[in-house]
């Protein structure tokens, strides 16, 4: 519940991630917009006011990949020579996503949190707060996201909090999550060799995660395979990849559901990786987990140690919510073990 010194915020939140903090803090009702992509039983009184920028026709991930790119370009053509009005630069830029201009007038936001695209002009965040003035006709603050590592992403966290004027829930907030990776990272066996991981983001191309990936890796007992020093993902070959022999191969693909991946990845990975005969193949799911960076990154860290030390930690809490191995047998079995422990089975992809 928010406090009587918040109550009369209006806060607009076009990013999961930021949403997840706002619930991580207990302040979702001062949320009076969402995205589309922000779900929960918690956010769903807030009007979704966003929808996909590339059509639901596109498929496969090199149309969607190009289609972003179009954006994009098409974005910063337009600032460079200002000939985009406020309001088809609200539309298109002011998230990841496409923004319903009306929906947010009639939604009179104090705040918005997002992430702002345009994000390599330093003055992206101050233009977009002119044209949401000029649109709006009111002041409006924009919160936008950015993290490159993981102290960036609880930084954010209490900077989330202070903005809506409730720094004592990011206190509490963030002792909690604390508290969480803690008890995660004491779990991974002292002395034991570093498993090699490498995470597919995206299939094709072929993009592998860095960044803030590496140091959850890092705190599961793990070791990036891939790790590019200031790079959050890298685009490489499916030759390089298979290079750099990784023992765990992870597909956490963003906005695509978990259950699609894993079809995809027990065809593609044959055909594409088959000199990686020792790896083990897993896959995530990329729409709730490492791709969302907030509290959830967390549950991304508990998950990955389950990943990592399955005798240590015996697959239970995130199998088949968030995670599930390629290979059926290995499946099977950790199905099994996840019952066993949970003393019921609910467990099927």
């Amino acid at each position: 519940m928010a406090t009587s010194a918040t109550s009369r915020i209006r806060v607009v939140s076009l990013l999961p991630s930021l949403t997840d903090t706002i619930c991580h803090l207990e302040l979702q009702d001062l949320l009076v917009g969402r995205s589309h992509e922000c779900e929960g039983l918690s956010t769903h009184h807030a009007e979704i006011c966003t929808s996909s920028k590339i059509d639901e026709v596109i498929q496969s991930s090199e149309d969607i990949d190009a289609a972003h790119g179009s954006v994009s370009s098409a974005l910063w053509s337009g600032v460079f020579d200002r000939s985009l009005p406020p309001e088809i630069l609200i539309e298109w830029g002011l998230g990841v996503y496409r923004t319903n201009v009306e929906a947010l007038r009639s939604l009179r936001p104090d705040i918005v949190l997002t992430q702002v695209q345009l994000a390599n002009d330093p003055d992206a965040k101050t233009k977009m707060e002119a044209a949401l003035r000029s649109f709006l006709g009111t002041p409006v603050q924009i919160f936008h996201s950015d993290p490159q590592r993981l102290e960036d992403v609880w930084l954010e966290i209490q900077a989330v909090a202070d903005l809506v004027g409730a720094p004592g829930r990011g206190h509490a907030g963030m002792t909690k999550l604390r508290q969480r990776i803690s008890a995660a990272t004491a779990v991974a066996p002292a002395g034991q060799a570093c498993k090699r991981v490498a995470c597919v983001q995206w299939s094709s191309p072929l993009y592998v995660a860095s960044g803030y990936f590496t140091e959850l890796i890092r705190l599961a007992g793990g070791k990036n395979a891939v790790d590019r020093v200031d790079v959050h993902s890298a685009c490489m070959t499916d030759a390089e990849l298979e290079a750099a022999q990784p023992d765990i191969l992870l597909y956490t693909v963003c906005s695509v559901p978990m259950t699609s991946v894993l079809e995809s990845a027990r065809e593609e990975i044959p055909r594409r990786f088959g000199r990686l005969t020792k790896a083990v193949a897993a896959v995530a799911d990329g729409c709730r987990l490492f791709n969302r960076p907030g509290p959830l990154l967390v549950d991304t860290l508990e998950m990955l140690v389950e990943l990592l030390h399955p005798v240590a930690t015996p697959p239970s809490r995130h199998y088949a919510r968030s995670w599930c191995y390629v290979d059926k047998s290995l499946h099977d079995s950790a199905v099994q073990t996840a019952s066993d422990l949970d003393g019921v089975m609910q467990y099927s992809i």
